[in-house]
């Protein structure tokens, strides 16, 4: 790309901000930029804490293209051409990148190879730079340096053996993460992360002690990713199995009234699969909900199926009934749902098809599973208190005394007293 820069190509340093230009210039300790020589080695010595050692040796290639050194405007132009420009521009580094890594050869496995080194660099960077969030995931969750799930999800719909820069333009014009992330990387190596506001995929994680998250960083991005504006910053941990233990009057209290849900599940086969609830969960015979809820799988593919709008049949949770399902559940209907969490606890059921969501394929291995762990995040703002809204604390078996008596001489559970009785989760 060095050799193949334009007068054209080379107006980058007069189109890019001179507040970024002299951000960049730090880099080198000068106060003479323009006339300073870049050469390969010196680069990688600022360079490569942020890198994997491929895609240093892929970004080294594209930049120098067999010279021994290069001027600092041409140093500006792969920064503009990469981060500022537009997407064919991007198209264009990508493309040499991919064809670096697989010696001239475009195939679909080295732009598989490009996407991953870019995700374990973005992992590298959060370290690096200290990410208090990523790095609170990676201490208590599920830790991994396995990138492929996301790699796949990224390039989910590109089955071309050889890619050429049609398809690519718009692979990475419809493909906003990748994106993010490509720029997150080359913005670091610039050094124009300084100048802007720090940005992280990673929500903050809330927690009790001696809890911690199946989430893999690698699930976290593409969760929140596909959440956008409907989480907010912060995902409170309102449920977890190992801790809390298999009640289903305990999982109720804890997720009842909570704001936006995600519900996340490790079957014994070791597959990982939950919901997003878009509505907060409060029990009820009928089902409820919008159509921003989804279902997800994370292990071992990642997808996730959106609504089709061809019903309403988003969440259900009901207990202490007879002639209805008791448990949880999201899409279908009943006894063929997308996804249910029985009120037994301890198993649960998906189906081959759900018309509640697009795309639809089974969650499970099994279409009865058994769980392994179950973790219900809090992903959005509580349901406001009755204290909050200045009211009285009451609850249906305050209002209707008669109905107590008549459920307690028919010998049923008052599950509503089970709820009422207990704990709310602490946060800490």
């Amino acid at each position: 790309m060095g050799n193949n820069s334009t007068k054209s190509d080379k107006s980058a340093t007069t189109k890019l901000a001179k507040e970024k230009i002299q951000q960049i210039g730090l880099l080198f300790n000068t106060n003479n930029c323009e006339k300073t020589e870049i050469t390969q080695d010196r680069l990688k010595g600022i360079w490569h804490k942020y890198l994997s050692k491929g895609l240093l040796t892929a970004i080294l290639g594209v930049i120098f293209a067999n010279k021994t050194y290069i001027m600092f405007e041409d140093f500006i132009d792969f920064y503009w051409k990469a981060c500022e420009n537009t997407s064919e521009s991007e198209a264009e580094i990508i493309l040499e990148l991919i064809k670096t890594i697989g010696n001239g050869c475009k195939r679909h496995e080295y732009h598989r190879s490009v996407v991953t080194e870019f995700i374990q660099s973005y992992f590298k960077i959060c370290a690096i730079n200290a990410d208090s969030f990523y790095n609170h995931w990676v201490k208590f969750g599920s830790f991994t340096d396995d990138t492929s799930s996301l790699t796949d999800y990224l390039l989910e719909g590109l089955n071309d053996e050889e890619i050429d820069f049609e398809t690519l333009n718009l692979w990475i014009n419809g493909n906003s993460l990748f994106r993010i992330i490509s720029h997150n990387v080359f913005k670091t190596l610039f050094n124009i992360v300084a100048l802007e506001e720090e940005v992280t995929l990673f929500p903050e994680f809330v927690h009790k002690s001696g809890y911690a998250s199946i989430l893999r960083p690698s699930d976290v991005i593409m969760l929140r990713w596909n959440l956008g504006q409907k989480s907010t910053l912060k995902w409170r941990l309102l449920f977890c199995l190992d801790n809390d233990g298999q009640s289903w009057s305990t999982f109720l209290k804890a997720i009842i009234a909570q704001g936006p849900t995600l519900i996340v599940i490790q079957d014994t086969n070791k597959y990982v699969f939950g919901a997003f609830a878009s509505q907060s969960w409060n029990v009820n015979p009928n089902f409820y909900g919008n159509e921003d809820s989804f279902l997800f799988t994370l292990q071992p593919k990642m997808n996730n199926f959106e609504s089709s709008g061809y019903n309403k049949n988003y969440q259900y949770i009901n207990t202490g009934q007879s002639t209805l399902p008791n448990g949880l559940g999201m899409g279908g209907v009943h006894n063929y749902w997308g996804l249910f969490l029985n009120a037994s606890f301890g198993s649960g059921l998906v189906s081959e098809s759900c018309t509640t969501f697009k795309n639809y394929k089974r969650l499970a291995y099994d279409k009865e599973f058994t769980i392994d762990k179950l973790q219900v995040w809090g992903v959005g703002v509580p349901d406001p208190t009755p204290e909050e809204l200045g009211e009285r604390t009451t609850s249906v078996l305050d209002k209707d005394p008669a109905a107590v008596a008549i459920l307690e001489l028919a010998g049923r559970t008052l599950h509503s007293t089970e709820i009422r009785k207990m704990k709310p989760v602490d946060e800490e």
